[in-house]
């Protein structure tokens, strides 16, 4: 494989404009969270949040202007650069502005309407990708991008991550108690939820060739990745930290180190109970009871959800060029479990590597591995992998009924409303989980149900490296809709927290993990494209670059009264397998 540079970061964040600004307020343990002006907080769990002053004048355009902050000075891009977004919940305040004015569409705060402003903005040819995985977006998303580089798809590949402070957002995670009343304490003993924050990340990454061509000095190596489902629970961590071991694992894997080559951790530290104790836990079991100096930027900077791991690298690199990584912001007494890995002060290590993780709702875990420049690791010539696979499975769920091919159905792709969905519908035994889903994710995982069982793959006994990739166009938005109308009454005090967890378009493939095993990467797409047509050039390349010899593979849209009226609404999935077998219905397979 090629060699993988990252030659340009750029954040934005509460603690300041540049990755500098944020280095010295983390070195010198400063916090970034104030009480929040925005909007009303007294209904709220808390008032706290990591917040940046220039947005607080632009509610309805705050992504535009966050990027715009974000790329005044980025300079110059690498011809044929393919652009790859990374946000949880994009431009949601276009639809506060909907609901409290009445002025705009909801359609507009999309990822796909925030991806095509971006891509001219940036006057970038190449299709354009947005990666949806919750707070792993990024991490998952350079992670992408890496894999493009090194088995020679792309030569460049800007990742640029974002997620704005909403009250959408902020009262969701106060109706599920997951914040803290006071700023986060990343670790502590005496943890008791996490601050939320806004901010952005842009990460270039090329090949050795186009950074030589282009003039570029890598700062970093991407080094190995991984990405893993815990297969566990939707809103909360695997206690036993099975994703995220298994993501460091493939991650080491794929740099050929062991564990005690890592130096350090930029842990994804959210200051939450399960999430901190899963994470030490996850430590102890890959680099011993010792674990490694390690750290977490949330107490300074709040959670910057999908901007989350972009952010992250930055930090991570600078803390590979000075062999130090910062405290603990809000860290006063370290959780006994972890007290050899963490401090209130910055902890020198000697290293080539860093590691840094995050993780999400749905189940989701990313791990980058990043390596000093200029050191002399191997680098083989990459001659693009073929893009193809055998489809073993089909299911859907469309306006003209659902069903599979073995079962004699005929797929009709119909107009006007999908059917109801009832849980005898899809599953012939009692399923308590399904009467609490939203419709969006009734639809998508009744149709990757239906594929699976074509492909003669429901039943399983242990996790497997099973991964999903899944487009949409406008996502969950209709469930963004309903959850803001129990939000909007009194500033959140009656908000759902059931609805709430369902407006991350990734849950739905979180149940489908967990309903079936799938312990591999997944992720929801949105394109500049047709959704069909990029989720399966992600998906062969996916397939292609090894993450697993097993995809589910297709789309899910829902019924929206603000969208194109050509749109394709329903779910249709596909599962794709390297390896033909007596299930195959043939091969599909895409040019570059």
């Amino acid at each position: 494989m090629r060699k993988v540079c990252i030659c340009k970061t750029a954040t934005l964040s509460a603690m300041g404009l540049t990755v500098d600004e944020l280095w010295q307020g983390l070195m010198r343990r400063k916090s970034a969270l104030q009480p929040v002006e925005r909007f009303s907080t007294e209904k709220y769990v808390s008032v706290y949040a990591g917040t940046i002053d220039a947005l607080n004048d632009c509610h309805g355009r705050m992504a535009e202007a966050l990027l715009d902050l974000l790329l005044n000075d980025f300079g110059e891009l690498p011809p044929n650069t393919r652009l790859i977004g990374a946000t949880a919940k994009g431009g949601i305040d276009v639809l506060e502005r909907y609901f409290q004015k009445n002025e705009g569409c909801p359609a507009v705060d999309s990822p796909v309407s925030v991806l095509r402003k971006l891509k001219n903005r940036l006057n970038l040819s190449e299709e354009a990708i947005n990666i949806n995985a919750a707070c792993a977006s990024s991490t998952i998303a350079v992670a992408h991008g890496a894999s493009l580089i090194a088995n020679g798809l792309a030569d460049s590949v800007l990742v640029v991550a974002f997620d704005i402070l909403s009250e959408f957002v902020f009262s969701g995670f106060s109706a599920l108690k997951g914040m803290s009343p006071t700023p986060s304490r990343p670790f502590d003993r005496e943890r008791d939820g996490l601050s939320l924050g806004e901010g952005a990340g842009a990460i270039l990454l090329t090949s050795t060739d186009m950074a030589d061509t282009s003039g570029l000095h890598p700062k970093a190596y991407v080094a190995g990745w991984g990405c893993a489902n815990d297969a566990n629970h939707i809103t909360a961590p695997a206690k036993d930290g099975f994703g995220l071991i298994k993501a460091v694992n493939e991650a080491l894997a794929m740099a050929g180190l062991l564990p005690t080559d890592i130096g350090a951790i930029n842990a994804h530290g959210t200051g939450t109970i399960y999430n901190d104790l899963m994470e030490i836990t996850a430590a102890c079991s890959v680099f011993g009871d010792t674990g490694k100096p390690m750290h977490s930027i949330k107490g300074a900077i709040g959670h910057t959800l999908g901007a989350a791991g972009a952010i992250e690298v930055a930090v991570a690199i600078k803390a590979l060029e000075e062999q130090l990584i910062p405290p603990t912001t809000g860290l006063t007494t370290a959780d006994p479990a972890g007290a050899s890995m963490l401090s209130t002060a910055p902890q020198p290590f000697e290293s080539r590597y860093i590691l840094t993780s995050n993780s999400g709702f749905g189940g989701i875990n990313g791990v980058l591995i990043l390596e000093t420049p200029g050191t002399d690791t191997l680098e083989s010539e990459a001659h693009p992998p073929a893009l193809s696979a055998h489809i073993t499975g089909i299911g859907w769920v469309t306006p003209d009924g659902l069903g599979h091919l073995r079962q004699g159905a005929r797929f009709s792709s119909g107009k006007g409303p999908l059917p109801e969905l009832a849980r005898k519908d899809v599953f012939p035994e009692p399923y308590k989980r399904f009467g609490r889903l939203d419709a969006f994710s009734k639809v998508g995982l009744s149709a990757i149900t239906l594929a699976m069982r074509d492909a003669a793959q429901e039943e399983w006994t242990e996790k497997r490296p099973f991964g999903i990739v899944a487009a949409t166009d406008y996502g969950c938005l209709k469930t963004d809709m309903e959850y803001f109308k129990t939000a909007l009454p009194n500033h959140g005090q009656f908000a759902s927290p059931n609805l709430f967890a369902y407006t991350l378009p990734n849950c739905f493939l979180g149940e489908a993990a967990i309903r079936f095993g799938l312990a591999g990467s997944n992720f929801v797409l949105n394109s500049t494209e047709t959704v069909t047509s990029n989720a399966l050039k992600v998906s062969l390349k996916e397939l292609a670059m090894g993450t697993s010899g097993k995809l589910l593979c297709g789309y899910n849209n829902p019924e929206l009264e603000h969208g194109p009226a050509d749109r394709q609404v329903g779910g249709l999935f596909f599962v794709l397998e390297t390896e033909a077998d007596e299930m195959s219905y043939g091969q599909v397979s895409l040019e570059g």
